[in-house]
């Protein structure tokens, strides 16, 4: 459709009204004119979606769909701060990957970009201000519910989700006391999305992906981190991370939490995550299984490199495992930036996702002209095999622990030749 007007005419005429949306890129809320006759909603929008399919100037429509809980306390645990009273270790997570050592090769390159899709960020914090990329605030950041297109900053400061796993890929913090995350010389863009329990049409998510995307020069690199799931398949969504994966970004999602007392099972259904790439997999298996190139679901590990006990698992569903942190013990979280304090302790897949996102832009960093299949193929064909310390999840931890000084050094292997760098 050419125009919102065009837009609008249309719907109308399918006796549809635009509600919301992004209209630059071409997604619309939109809801039926009327009830129908006989009161039965939930059949007249079905009915009215499969016209719509049917339209050849409409790529797709759906229900728009809710979540409820995607960044609140049952799905992320907030642990004590052990530093004081054991003398623990914030970095537990930093050692267990090899960051130093990967750090002698490289911190990150300016070509690099992160796009944190998430629930925004405390952009005056510390560890994080100065990794914001210096056109940020020109930029259209906010797909928050219930907010004008013309609102473009991603502040936020009462849900701290975002400003949490953004400090895992990006913090600027130096010493025990702050927050360095696994790239600190890259680039960082938060693009906010609703999680609270008001809702949120998913058809917003899938247009921050793909608007965000758009801010990824075509001669630069991007890593697409997303901590979150969605209620099940949702068509929007997977069709803006194909839209991602085809402009060369790779992507990083979370494998999923189990909460309290629910039971456990391998491969447990799980959106976005359901779409990634799992090592070895051929094309032929890739096609079949509807996969997404460049796209990694991450497990979560604590302290003791074992799988952490809400971690989804699975031989089916897990490309690599990293530190996550664990729940309800002191000293097994990994150390975050936070909102409205400072730092906080956390467990979550939510925050081993982002570890491999970092690794991913280590390697472009270094090699921006690999593709995003091959920077994870490097990453899982030197992760660290898991099935001694967990027997009883042999092969469902992905290709292993993340590590990032074996990644990064492979590279000198592979094309043999001295590690170059570009740093800020």
């Amino acid at each position: 459709v050419s125009s919102l007007q065009a837009a609008s005419d249309l719907l109308m005429s399918m006796g549809l009204r635009i509600t919301g949306g992004r209209h630059r890129i071409g997604y619309f809320q939109v809801a039926l004119n009327e009830l129908p006759d006989d009161f039965h909603t939930t059949a007249a929008t079905l009915s009215k979606i499969n016209e719509l399919q049917k339209n050849e100037d409409i790529e797709f429509a759906e229900p728009a769909e809710i979540g409820f809980t995607d960044f609140l306390p049952e799905n992320e645990k907030s642990l004590p701060d052990f530093e004081s009273a054991l003398g623990g270790n914030r970095q537990w997570n930093l050692q267990m990957i090899e960051l130093d050592a990967a750090h002698q090769l490289t911190r990150g390159s300016q070509d690099v970009t992160f796009l944190a899709v998430d629930s925004g960020i405390r952009d005056q914090h510390p560890d994080l201000a100065d990794a914001l990329r210096p056109d940020w605030n020109a930029l259209d950041l906010n797909f928050d519910t219930d907010v004008p297109e013309a609102e473009l900053s991603p502040l936020e400061m009462h849900i701290a989700h975002g400003t949490k796993v953004a400090s895992v890929m990006a913090g600027r913090g130096s010493g025990e006391s702050r927050v360095k995350g696994v790239a600190p010389g890259c680039w960082l863009l938060p693009v906010k999305i609703s999680g609270t329990p008001f809702g949120q049409s998913y058809g917003l998510r899938a247009a921050a992906i793909r608007e965000a995307t758009d801010y990824i020069d075509a001669r630069k690199r991007g890593v697409l981190n997303i901590s979150w799931s969605t209620s099940g398949e949702h068509i929007g969504v997977r069709e803006a991370l194909i839209y991602a994966s085809e402009k060369g970004l790779a992507i990083t999602t979370s494998a999923g939490n189990y909460r309290l007392g629910e039971a456990q099972q391998p491969d447990r259904l799980h959106y976005p995550s359901k779409y990634a790439l799992l090592p070895g997999e051929s094309d032929a298996e890739v096609h079949a299984r509807r996969k997404i190139r460049g796209l990694a679901s991450v497990a979560a590990l604590n302290r003791l490199k074992r799988k952490a006990t809400y971690s989804y698992y699975g031989a089916a569903s897990v490309t690599v495992s990293a530190p996550g942190g664990e729940t309800g013990l002191m000293g097994d979280g990994v150390f975050v930036a936070s909102t409205p304090d400072n730092y906080a302790y956390e467990a979550g897949t939510s925050f081993a996702a982002p570890h491999v996102a970092g690794l991913l832009a280590l390697l472009f960093s270094i090699r921006p002209q690999l593709t995003a299949d091959e920077a994870l193929t490097i990453v899982t064909s030197t992760a660290v095999d898991l099935d001694e310390l967990n027997p009883g999840y042999s092969g469902m931890l992905g290709a292993g622990l993340i590590n990032a000084r074996a990644a990064l050094e492979s590279l000198n292997e592979s094309h043999g030749q001295g590690v170059t760098t570009a740093e800020r």
